[in-house]
């Protein structure tokens, strides 16, 4: 997970358009005792400050950078309005979803508000 302007890392003004970018994969499988089947991802979305699989969290769509999730592997973007947001940090959770419906692990990045 990439944001821009550094605001993982340096906070960024509330009401700053945070670009996030984030790569996707279905090919991480251990396959040393067989192999697993992969398939395209079909969906990618991010969380902020609520993650999933908690109540109250809201799902914001990212599109495929490419322009359609069609591929194992895919970078997704999107943009994170920080309109509101109180200073410090946020937490940001991506997750993508694959052609047989199977979401992937969360990966997830702070985001600094000033």
């Amino acid at each position: 997970v990439k944001l821009s302007d550094n605001a993982a890392d340096k906070p960024v003004s509330a009401g700053t358009k945070v670009k996030l970018r984030a790569r996707t994969t279905d090919l991480r499988f251990n396959n040393s005792n067989g192999k697993a089947a992969t398939q395209a991802i079909t969906q990618a979305e991010y969380y902020l400050d609520t993650p999933p699989w908690q109540s109250g969290a809201k799902a914001v769509a990212l599109k495929a950078a490419d322009g359609r999730f069609d591929s194992k592997t895919e970078d997704a973007a999107g943009t994170i309005d920080t309109a509101g947001l109180g200073s410090g940090k946020h937490l940001v959770f991506v997750r993508a979803r694959d052609a047989s419906n199977t979401w992937g692990p969360i990966t997830a990045s702070f985001l600094r508000i000033r």
